[in-house]
């Protein structure tokens, strides 16, 4: 299927939902008509856009990591050193070996089932994601509409479907994190982030931001919770086979050396393939050694990107005193960070993104001086949205390297929203501070 095609349907589709708006409000519809309309035509976007959205082996990381490792789990601690054997160069599972348990229910059904099950539960926390999100910003419901459709189309979000990955999962635990500080529950948080991050490692960064801003009741949370889990599952599994995953699931990871495919969206995999011809790039799953010039470029890209964020927050004057949405832009940003600057960062990582525009338009809502931030913002969605998805023109090399930048769209996209939340935090424009609206049960 063609670039154009597939991108000219996405716009398509959202321009309909953008009409089903207008009409349904303009209709004065019934609460149960309105969302009807609306959550319907949610559903057949969602699904339209899944089919096109690649890889074209469906449910890949799901039939060759979780599902297996739900097999896996029902025959014992004997047997769970299958979890960390290499099928075409990949690591299978790369969790510790306890989360194997997670799993254990997809063990006991058929691989359709166990596939048409895990897709449920990716919709349910993509619906509690939404849910929460209009909650923390307290959206109209034109605005939760909106939030809807476009949680609905959004790419990396259909690709951690496809994928059957867990990155929606450790979406929910980041924002009940967020309602948890919200609320003041630091140990919960702790406790949210810590399994947030051994999901997905790369969030270490935001467990670490607590630390430097002396949130001791989440640390203490997310460390009680760290230990214990470690503890538990070297009992179970002993302390072999965790040597063993760390040697195959971490530590390769640790150093230079990178994964080049198109659909890893980092700063060091751009520069790893920027000069591949993409027809070499797309499917480059195994790592590849950076050359010495390559490693000073990415390292150069990332440090300017973390003194950009640092010259932010202190042009606020508010280093050691941030207010609570100083705070908010501070997470939002290692989210995002957390994509970019690690070594092998998947595409549906950046589903993690989307609570970030929430909050950068409610930011531009509530203050005119941030008016214009909201081009950029409009941009950095843009870039982000599309989905995952290569065309026959592109896998045969059409317009040479054009493609590897034009596929790296949510790298660009994570970047200038990274700007515009630096911007905002450095009150970009004498803005001052305006909190975001909260929650009914949060206001004095």
């Amino acid at each position: 299927m063609h670039t154009l095609l597939v991108n000219g349907g996405h716009v398509a589709l959202a321009l309909i939902g953008l009409w089903l708006v207008y009409y349904a409000e303009r209709a004065n519809l019934a609460p149960r008509a309105y969302w009807g309309l609306i959550g319907g035509f949610s559903a057949v976007a969602a699904l339209l856009l899944f089919l096109v959205t690649f890889p074209v082996w469906i449910f890949g990381d799901f039939r060759v990591a979780y599902y297996v490792a739900g097999q896996l789990a029902w025959r014992g601690p004997g047997e769970a050193e299958g979890l960390y054997a290499h099928g075409n160069g990949r690591v299978l599972f790369v969790n510790m070996p306890i989360f194997s348990y997670l799993f254990a229910p997809f063990g006991l059904v058929h691989l359709k089932i166990a596939m048409a099950g895990v897709t449920a539960l990716n919709i349910g926390a993509a619906l509690a994601c939404w849910r929460i999100i209009v909650w923390l910003y307290n959206f109209t419901r034109r605005e939760s509409t909106f939030a809807l459709l476009a949680i609905a189309m959004f790419g990396p979000l259909l690709y951690n479907m496809r994928e059957g990955n867990t990155s929606v999962f450790v979406l929910l635990l980041l924002l009940l994190m967020l309602v948890a500080l919200r609320l003041k529950r630091g140990v919960a948080a702790g406790v949210l982030i810590a399994f947030a991050v051994f999901l997905k490692p790369s969030l270490a960064l935001v467990a670490g931001y607590f630390a430097l801003r002396g949130q001791w009741r989440v640390v203490a949370g997310g460390l009680a919770t760290a230990i214990g889990v470690t503890a538990l599952s070297v009992l179970i599994f002993g302390f072999d086979l965790h040597v063993t995953w760390y040697e195959k699931s971490i530590e390769p990871f640790l150093h230079a050396p990178v994964i080049a495919a198109h659909s890893v969206e980092t700063i060091t995999a751009f520069v790893a393939r920027i000069g591949m011809p993409f027809q070499e790039a797309v499917g480059l799953w195994t790592i590849v050694e950076l050359t010495p010039e390559q490693e000073n470029i990415a390292l150069t890209a990332k440090l300017v990107l973390l003194a950009a964020i640092a010259f932010a927050i202190w042009r606020s004057g508010r280093i050691t005193s941030p207010t609570r949405d100083d705070m908010e832009a501070e997470i939002y940003i290692l989210f995002i960070l957390a994509c970019l600057i690690t070594t092998t960062t998947w595409a549906h990582y950046y589903v993690w993104m989307l609570p970030a525009f929430a909050y950068a338009y409610t930011r531009l809502k509530t203050t005119a001086a941030f008016a214009k931030l909201r081009i950029p913002l409009i941009v950095s969605f843009v870039l982000s949205t599309p989905v995952v998805f290569v065309s026959q023109q592109m896998e045969q090399g059409a317009f040479g390297p054009f493609w590897n930048v034009a596929s790296s769209h949510l790298l660009f996209g994570g970047l200038s929203l990274i700007f515009i939340l630096a911007a905002m935090r450095a009150d970009f424009g004498g803005a001052g501070q305006s909190a975001p609206p909260q929650p009914a049960a949060n206001r004095a």
